[in-house]
């Protein structure tokens, strides 16, 4: 579901996305993956950076064109394994201010996880602000592609183990 609101001022456009998928998965490992920022990168697609910034985090996602999508996010409500709810960080440097929480519903063969998002465009953020269509696009586009990469995260099959390597004990030829 997307909202897309309007509101009158210097930022006009607030948008209000949830998606939601579920994934064959128990919520703990779900929530091991998700709340894991620092390696996002790895596997979701569309995110390029993630790093602490103060008392939470910045993210940065890819954009095709125009800006990249800079966010700033704290913590504001955890509970583990089942909801985390974010808020803007203010100190940091963005170009959208995001907030919003991911809950993770358990069912007997995998997990809910519903994800929502509601963003508006920072007052320093003029290329974002003149071209709202845009970023509106590529948030709804990531909040899709970030459960779907989670989903394919959870379901690849753990790396192998590296076989460790014995010297062969030395042969002697007589």
């Amino acid at each position: 579901m997307v909202r897309v609101m309007s509101s009158p001022g210097p930022n006009p456009l607030k948008l209000k996305n949830e998606v939601s998928m579920w994934i064959p998965a128990p919520p703990e490992r779900v929530w091991q993956f998700f709340s894991d920022f620092e390696r996002w990168p790895k596997w979701a697609s569309g995110c390029r950076e993630v790093r602490r910034s103060g008392s939470g985090w910045y993210l940065v996602y890819r954009a095709e064109r125009g800006p990249d999508l800079c966010i700033a996010v704290r913590a504001a409500r955890v509970e583990p394994p089942y909801r985390l709810e974010f808020a803007p960080l203010e100190d940091a440097p963005h170009n959208l201010e995001v907030a919003g929480w991911v809950a993770l519903e358990p069912d007997p063969q995998g997990t809910q996880v519903c994800l929502s998002v509601e963003a508006q465009a920072s007052p320093h953020a003029r290329r974002l602000r003149r071209h709202p269509e845009r970023w509106a696009g590529l948030l709804l586009e990531h909040s899709r592609g970030l459960l779907q990469d989670l989903r394919k995260a959870l379901l690849e099959p753990a790396p192998a183990q590296p076989v460790r390597a014995e010297p062969l004990p030395a042969l002697v030829y007589r």
